[in-house]
């Protein structure tokens, strides 16, 4: 049986990266799973506005067996991944654009 999880968010507070990515960095070390950095500090002039740049920031994670975690961030503050913003961050579809920030995370064992 597996499991899928699919998840959304925001960051409020931009200077919390940082913490965020250190903590969950030290997470993966713990149990010996590949993690992977992004940028590390929100730009100051785009967080929480609708528009965003070309970088993502945050961290993902990789359990074994498993698709990634992404806790990464678009320079807005919204989660999403580098993925999907190659995929639908130029869009002007609207249903398209909530793809950008709608990720999933796949185990095929539990």
């Amino acid at each position: 049986m597996g499991l899928c999880i699919y998840y959304s968010g925001s960051f409020r507070d931009p200077a919390l990266l940082p913490d965020m990515i250190e903590e969950l960095k030290d997470i993966s070390e713990e149990f010996k799973w590949n993690y992977h950095v992004y940028e590390t500090e929100f730009p100051p002039d785009g967080f929480g506005k609708a528009e965003y740049n070309q970088k993502t920031y945050g961290i993902s994670l990789s359990p074994p067996e498993c698709e990634p975690l992404w806790f990464s961030f678009l320079s807005n503050g919204r989660m999403s991944n580098f993925l999907h913003l190659e995929m639908w961050g130029e869009s002007e579809s609207g249903e398209e654009r909530n793809f950008l920030y709608s990720l999933v995370h796949k185990c095929p064992k539990v």
